[in-house]
């Protein structure tokens, strides 16, 4: 008995599933008689591409019809040769076993004769990339000059192992991952042709593993059938892959969150002691983040921060990087998961920059700020006031290193008092002994001043080195101590 693989791949052009425009552009090539000496069919594994080959020539052979059919019947004697192989004017052959010149040589004695019993002789080379560079060679002439009686069809996952000499005389067509949805619905219908119970989340979990491959996708139905009887459950499905509920992932997820390394380790245990690998639960954290990355982007969480998704999606890659070459994997998934537990909160340094009033300046260049609203002009007047006073201080200040910190800081009159608001404690202990001559130079402008006070600012330790390594600089704070 055939796997279900074989025994429900497409025999006719309407059969064929999750590849329309190809399967479009070869009809109007058939119905029109625009057929070309040689084709490329390039695309991943499991997705039509020597299936579609074979539909291809029984077009071209098909002994129901009088001619070349876009219709091939898929019952003819022809149709059915073609489907099981043995037809003698359809040659496969399987290039990663017959790769060298020898094998190629015989293809160009055997392509001056004509077809015996078709109209075409066509030749389908499958991992057509596994050809040697001799055999490309002596394959190009061929290609070239090709008799009218003969049809190349070479199928490939790697294209761009073919020399572009080669690539030049093919029409290619590039054969795309199918959909999931088209994956459902063909799962659907054979397991309503094989009698067999299965659960809708299972075929959607079947369908997101196979990753584009319809092959793959029937094979893994075929083995979680055999693997639990005629039902097929969900968790049949995560027991025979090596699969983890997301209920679980999430609960782990919450654990690292909150900084719970035991109770993210006791899970981690419990996995790995229902069998699952180290490199499997790396591969289905990663699909879990991923998921959940999306839904936060698109507003269907929020929960989590994106933030901490990436965080932990980049300890998930190093994991991975390590886990594949370990042969302690399990306790460098271990260390992982404590790691990932033990790190701080992320912290979106919008939010920083937002409660701070900070703005970040490249080293040698100046950032222009956002346009903002005018404000008032008696805030105006005040804020040149403030800047005329700080120019005022510095250039009074004799010693260079000094006056830089006072053209940062903030200088204002409040009645008879100027104050100097700085984060220098340098600045404060220089400026107590220069008091009186403060006092007077600015008597000399004819303001009123009578008394300096000196406040020295404190900031967070964590936020000065913030500052620092990001290279942050305060709004308001510029080069006169305005904007």
């Amino acid at each position: 008995m055939s796997s279900l693989a074989v025994k429900y791949r497409p025999r006719t052009f309407e059969e064929h599933v999750g590849q329309e425009p190809i399967v479009k552009a070869l009809r109007n090539a058939l119905r029109l008689k625009r057929i070309s000496s040689a084709y490329l069919f390039a695309g991943p594994r499991g997705v039509g591409k020597t299936t579609t080959a074979r539909i291809f020539a029984k077009g071209l052979n098909c002994e129901a019809s009088d001619d070349i059919t876009d219709r091939p019947c898929g019952e003819c004697r022809a149709c059915r040769d073609i489907e099981m192989g043995r037809h003698p004017d359809v040659i496969e052959i399987d290039a990663a076993s017959n790769r060298g010149i020898d094998e190629i040589r015989a293809i160009r004695e055997s392509v001056k004769y004509l077809p015996s019993r078709g109209r075409k002789k066509v030749y389908i080379i499958d991992e057509a990339h596994m050809l040697t560079m001799e055999a490309f060679n002596a394959l190009l002439k061929t290609l070239e000059e090709p008799p009218e009686h003969v049809v190349f069809i070479l199928a490939t996952t790697d294209p761009h192992r073919i020399p572009p000499t080669i690539l030049s005389r093919l029409q290619k067509y590039e054969f795309r991952p199918i959909s999931p949805f088209d994956i459902i619905r063909r799962l659907q219908f054979i397991a309503r042709q094989e009698g067999i119970e299965v659960e809708d989340r299972a075929l959607h979990e079947i369908a997101r593993r196979s990753e584009g491959s319809l092959r793959d996708a029937i094979s893994m139905l075929e083995q979680v059938w055999v693997f639990s009887g005629n039902s097929v459950t969900y968790e049949d499905v995560l027991k025979f892959v090596g699969g983890i509920d997301p209920d679980v992932l999430g609960r782990l997820i919450t654990h690292i969150r909150k900084g719970e390394s035991f109770e993210a380790l006791a899970i981690l245990d419990e996995l790995l002691t229902r069998g699952v690998s180290p490199q499997d639960f790396v591969r289905e954290l990663g699909n879990y983040l991923n998921d959940l990355l999306r839904a936060v982007l698109e507003g269907r969480r929020s929960d989590i921060t994106r933030e901490h998704i990436l965080m932990y999606m980049n300890n998930v890659l190093k994991m991975e990087e390590v886990v594949r070459w370990s042969q302690t994997p399990r306790l460098w998934v271990e260390y992982y998961i404590t790691r990932m537990s033990l790190l701080p909160s992320t912290v979106d340094l919008t939010e920083i920059a937002r409660k701070y009033n900070l703005t970040h300046a490249p080293p040698g260049k100046e950032r222009k700020m956002p346009r903002q609203p005018s404000p008032p002009v008696e805030e105006r007047k005040e804020e040149r006031r403030e800047d005329d006073l700080a120019i005022l201080l510095a250039s009074r200040i004799r010693k260079a290193p000094v006056a830089g910190t006072v053209r940062e800081s903030r200088v204002l009159v409040e009645g008879k008092k100027l104050i100097i608001k700085t984060r220098s404690e340098a600045l404060r202990k220089f400026l107590e002994e220069e008091k009186e001559e403060l006092i007077s130079a600015y008597k000399e402008l004819a303001l009123p001043v009578e008394e300096v006070v000196i406040e020295v600012q404190k900031s967070h330790p964590g936020l000065l080195r913030l500052i620092d390594e990001l290279e942050l600089r305060e709004l308001g704070r510029g080069e006169a101590g305005g904007d």
